[in-house]
């Protein structure tokens, strides 16, 4: 080959190597697919903290953000199988099922699903909360309270064992709105509130709630929650999830990924915010222990 041709085609063999992404580029932009759907405006706030803290300390990945509409399935599991990501993150029970019927060959994170880790193969972190983070909070607020009694309508909201040290949570499942009402009603009615509380379950009508406040304001008894919302009907506390921990806590598990393929089932979320609201809990006597700041919301 003369030396003019060998220096073209050296040169042209630079200009492509330049024009293509280093190795270390190709590490660094890593497509992670982010599944969500499309919903309210409140619940998008949710889906974007998730989201955000999925971005955090995770540079190394592209992440590419896919809103779910009721019209568009098909053009996205087209785009997974032309152009596989390196994992799918989904939020949502329906996003996870859309990713699982598109692929078995990609490694999917579920976040943000009720469903708890009991028989389930897939990474990722709930929102059921996980019982000894939960207790421990409990029980710094409540030091007396022994026993929690707890609807369960089949949703997971929280996650459940058996054990038995203090407090103690009692579970009684039940599906039918109206016999939960029902329920907490004769729970409010009965209690010991001296060392007894009741969970609201989430489902629950606003308007039952605050007939069922107002007859536990007469009886001094502790009403506890998960959904912020709860506050203004007249709940004392409130533990519900940290959003965007959540997430930070699916980007660790996705960094996890380059290094293993075995990562476990899905597991409960420790990071938990909380809530007050102070007229109640002056009411019954329950007085915060430490600086009101660590609450993320504080009705007075």
């Amino acid at each position: 080959m003369e030396l003019k041709s060998f220096k073209a085609v050296l040169c042209g063999i630079s200009l492509l190597l330049f024009s293509l992404p280093s190795l270390s580029d190709a590490v660094k932009n890593k497509v992670v697919a982010i599944l969500y759907p499309s919903t309210s405006s409140e619940t998008g706030v949710i889906y974007n903290q998730i989201i955000k803290g999925i971005s955090t300390n995770t540079d190394k990945f592209f992440k590419k953000k896919i809103k779910i509409t009721s019209d568009n399935h098909n053009e996205i599991k087209q785009w997974i199988l032309d152009a596989p990501p390196f994992s799918i993150i989904t939020i949502g029970n329906d996003a996870y099922e859309l990713a699982r019927s598109t692929t078995s060959k990609i490694f999917i994170f579920m976040v943000g699903t009720l469903i708890t880790n009991t028989n389930n193969d897939k990474p990722g972190v709930s929102l059921s909360l996980r019982e000894d983070s939960l207790k421990e909070k409990i029980r710094f607020y409540l030091p007396s309270i022994q026993k929690i009694h707890i609807l369960d309508e089949g949703k997971n909201t929280i996650y459940f064992s058996n054990s038995l040290y203090r407090p103690h949570f009692k579970l009684k499942k039940i599906i039918d709105i109206n016999e939960s009402v029902k329920y907490l009603w004769k729970l409010i009615n009965t209690v010991d509130p001296k060392i007894e509380a009741v969970w609201v379950n989430n489902s629950i009508d606003p308007e039952y709630l605050h007939r069922l406040a107002e007859r536990a304001w007469e009886r001094d008894v502790i009403l506890l929650s998960h959904n912020p919302a709860h506050l203004e009907r007249g709940v004392a506390l409130v533990f519900y999830p940290d959003f965007k921990s959540m997430g930070e806590r699916v980007g660790q598990l996705l960094k996890r990924l380059q290094n293993t393929r075995k990562l476990g089932s899905l597991e409960p979320l420790e990071a938990i915010n909380l809530g007050i609201n102070m007229r109640t809990a002056r009411h019954l006597g329950v007085s915060p222990l430490i600086p009101k700041e660590k609450f993320k919301i504080i009705l007075k």
